[in-house]
């Protein structure tokens, strides 16, 4: 059973801007904060709410069991927090008893207490101090809450929880300088603590040893034992889980009876049914597991029967991510269980309940056919309105989905791989038909994919052995294992490293390497080469460029005619030696034949995750890595390289997308929301004067505010713009030519000049310096000419204000600012802005 969203969030705080974003796919139903993990699950008494222990702030969080409505969370460790000495805080354990949820923290003054929580409401209801200084390695309560058992260096202590009074102080020796584990049998007479090799059983009333176990060493998995007794009393599980291996033993008194679970089995934690009958424990994503989204995880049910060697599967449930704790109900009827930082409730047959935390978090997200609307595949694939956050279509996905799936980008398409014994099959679905239209196609066990077009072909690497992960197919999927392969013969020189082709699928480009024989290579950096081709295989050109990010990011415009490469530049002394690196996104602008070089770099704070341009090419966004300042995305312009806006996003992203018309830009985090950014809503006052002047310069962020200031008012802007911009002036080719002969002119000022105008058209007519370079026998000229081949085509000054105004005029889109752009058209087709005014006319 799969849930699907129905409540959404919008967050609106303080005045609109393009960085207040609108929320979808996601609510604080059985969800933390972002950052944190849950390391600590368990019910009510009554069953009524959910309490989790977490990592954020190290404290606890309250849920309506029925609702999934949060009801109160309450900090712990206050003192520590506040000093920044979270390092000294107690293991999580919660026991909610009665009317109160007991737990312990630890204070500034290094001491310890137990600090109890009215169940409703969250608000403190006591607190005692701990009569000892040590520091606390372990702890658990007795089911009653009557006592604390807690462990200090060489010591077990057990107090009364309520008055602090010392009941016993059981020396359990020093074995190891791992923490042990503690648990109290259901009566609460009966204790057990478990070292890294060994576990002893202690009766509480006498004090005394009563059983002793030194075969918990059979495992070469490092750690601790978890130590847990079944709802009846009969039964101890010895637990322990290393790197998503685990094993378990069984113990009736001292004796071990049985290994249910197994590194087959056993993933996560593991725990007994309320009836003892049963163990739910996280498993192995997948029976075949190699073929599974490896973002997911697995619970499964087993019958508790010692006569098989074997424990019986009842099911087995996909869940959003690995789990983390698991814990029943106490009538056995309600299971929650724990991932990262949201937890996910099941019935007791596996079938996941309507309340759940909402599954988005690290889907794929491409922009839809029409405009303002996004589509996602994450359990299922719907499509969103990124202006209201609203869900507006749903198509639910197969079950078995493997490990890859894709949007074509429109989201006429959707492909996944199913996992089966054979290796995996695809499936390839048209979404708004919403029927499947091709599949289950046998792909191999080897195939690597790479997306999806959008006519529905699928971009593939493989299958087979290393010389095939040079050869790059594109094919429908029925007919996938005949396609002819997308490469020049017989392959690339290296296996191939990422493949992304534009949104009319004329144009491909392929990356490859790193190259082999290359100077300077290191672990951290490396040099890989393009290749762009047409969709026929043809190639148009080829770079072999710079150094490169571990692995770069690419990304290529909806037309073609843009591709962006990220990179990493060393920063030497003058002794020529690395003292840093920085961090750069190159431009190329492509033509058709030859090399292919970068129009320019511009430099970004960080190492990039994931790039995006937008539909008309006129910005690249780029979604960061985790840094000092937090997940962070921002848009750059493409004719400049200059910042234009920066936002903040709620968890780190897993990927991007912008909407059809270019309004919103739309993040998918890995384990928190989707965020659609309006990238042109503002409320601030429209000047003309100032709009107009901010629009010159360096300042990408005071320039871009100005731009929505105008789109905002677009009968006053298209009034500015029409007497402001102006198509360039046509520059024949004898006009180039008297240039290019001016450069070897006998007057120093002749040659100043024609070089002078020679930058100012540069951009345009860079194609053309460059084959008179390869051809001029002046050595004057050469070294003039390669002197202006070395500007950037960044743009900058007047022009960049006229890019920008074309691009205001663009966005309006009114019949007045169409006349506008009309007229700006009808200058030279060969230069770049014109050009841009008359395909902006065209849509």
């Amino acid at each position: 059973m799969r849930f699907h969203l129905a409540l959404l969030l919008t967050l609106m705080v303080g005045p609109l801007s393009a960085a207040d974003p609108v929320v979808f796919g996601h609510s604080t139903h059985f969800r933390t904060s972002p950052n944190s993990t849950i390391v600590e699950l368990t019910f009510s008494p009554d069953g009524k709410t959910v309490l989790a222990g977490h990592t954020q702030r190290l404290g606890i969080t309250a849920w309506d069991a029925a609702t999934g409505n949060r009801k109160w969370t309450a900090d712990l460790n206050r003192e520590l927090s506040e000093s920044g000495r979270l390092s000294m805080v107690v293991p999580m354990h919660l026991l909610a008893v009665g009317t109160e949820v007991v737990t312990l923290e630890a204070a500034a003054d290094g001491k310890f207490r137990v600090v109890r929580f009215d169940l409703e409401t969250g608000r403190r209801t006591g607190e005692l101090a701990l009569p000892s200084h040590g520091r606390v390695e372990e702890f658990r309560f007795s089911p009653d809450g009557r006592r604390l058992a807690y462990h200090e260096g060489e010591t077990c202590f057990i107090i009364d929880a309520k008055t602090g009074r010392d009941v016993w102080a059981l020396p359990i020796g020093r074995d190891s300088a791992f923490k042990r584990s503690i648990a109290f049998a259901p009566d609460g007479n009966t204790l057990s603590v478990a070292g890294v090799d060994r576990f002893e059983t202690y009766n509480l009333r006498s004090g005394g040893s009563i059983a002793k176990s030194d075969i918990l060493n059979d495992t070469d998995l490092g750690g601790n034992w978890a130590l847990e007794y079944s709802p009846n009393g009969k039964w101890l599980m010895a637990q322990k889980t290393e790197e998503g291996m685990g094993s378990a033993w069984i113990f009736e008194g001292a004796t071990k009876l049985h290994r249910p679970l197994g590194r087959s089995i056993l993933k996560g934690r593991a725990t007994f049914s309320p009836d003892s009958a049963k163990i739910l424990a996280a498993t192995p994503q997948h029976d075949d597991y190699k073929f599974h989204d490896r973002n997911h995880g697995m619970v499964g049910c087993y019958d508790f029967q010692f006569q098989q060697p074997r424990l019986k599967r009842d099911w087995l449930c996909e869940i959003p991510r690995h789990a983390r704790c698991i814990t029943y109900s106490p009538d056995g009827k309600t299971i929650a269980v724990a991932t990262k930082n949201a937890i996910t409730l099941l019935d007791a047959t596996g079938n996941r309940l309507p309340q759940s935390a909402d599954r988005v978090g690290g889907f794929t997200v491409t922009q839809s056919s029409r405009p303002g609307e996004v589509v996602t595949l994450a359990d299922d694939i719907e499509t969103w309105d990124v202006r209201t956050g609203m869900r507006t279509r749903i198509l639910p996905a197969p079950a078995a989905r493997g490990r890859w799936a894709a949007l074509s980008l429109g989201g006429r398409f959707a492909a996944w791989e199913v996992p089966n014994d054979a290796g995996a099959t695809l499936e390839l679905w048209d979404v708004p038909a919403e029927k499947k239209i091709a599949g289950p196609v046998p792909c191999g066990m080897f195939t690597a994919f790479r997306g999806l077009t959008t006519d529905g072909r699928v971009m593939s690497i493989g299958p087979g052995d290393e010389r095939d992960s040079r050869i790059l197919r594109m094919s429908h999927p029925a007919a996938l294992a005949n396609v002819k392969p997308l490469a020049y013969s017989p392959a690339y020189p290296t296996p191939i490293t990422e493949a992304v082709v534009s949104a009319d699928t004329r144009t491909v480009v392929v990356q490859h390497g790193p190259v082999p024989g290359l100077t300077g290579d290191t672990d951290l950096m490396h040099r890989v080469q393009l290749h762009w081709h047409d969709t026929a295989g043809r190639k148009i050109g080829e770079t072999d460029w710079s150094w490169c990010d571990t692995p770069p990011i690419l990304a290529v415009s909806a037309d073609g005619g843009l591709v962006a490469l990220s990179d990493i530049k060393p920063i030497t002394n003058m002794a020529g030696d690395v003292i840093r690196t920085e961090h750069g996104v190159n431009l190329f602008a492509v033509r058709p034949g030859g090399g292919q070089k970068p129009a320019f770099r511009f430099v970004i704070p960080r190492k990039p995750r994931l790039m995006a341009f937008s539909p008309d090419a006129r910005t690249v966004a780029i979604v960061f890595e985790g840094g000092t300042t937090g997940y962070r995305a921002a848009l750059y312009e493409t004719s400049s390289g200059i910042l234009r806006q920066d936002y903040a996003l709620p968890d780190v992203g897993q990927a991007l997308a912008f909407t059809p018309d270019g309004s919103h830009l739309v993040v998918a985090t890995a384990d928190g929301p989707g965020v659609a950014f309006d990238l042109w809503a503002t409320r601030e006052p429209f000047d003309a004067a100032k709009s107009w002047a901010k629009l010159f310069g360096p300042d990408g962020e005071q320039a871009f505010a100005a731009m929505r200031t105008m789109v905002a008012n677009p009968d006053a802007s298209v009034a500015l713009l029409r007497d402001k911009v102006k198509p360039l002036p046509i520059v024949g080719e004898m006009q180039l030519a008297a240039w290019l002969a001016a450069l070897e002119a006998p007057a120093f000022a002749d040659r100043e000049s024609a070089m002078k105008e020679l930058r100012e058209v540069l951009i345009d007519f860079r194609g053309i310096l460059e084959a008179e370079l390869k051809t001029t026998p002046s050595v004057e000229a050469r070294e003039r000419l390669e002197k202006i081949l070395k500007q950037s085509d960044a743009v900058g000054g007047e022009l960049l204000r006229q890019y920008r105004a074309v691009e205001v005029l663009a966005r309006i889109g009114s019949p007045e600012s169409r006349a506008v752009l009309a007229h700006v058209a009808t200058g030279d087709p060969s230069r770049r802005l014109n050009a841009m005014a008359k395909k902006a006319v065209a849509k």
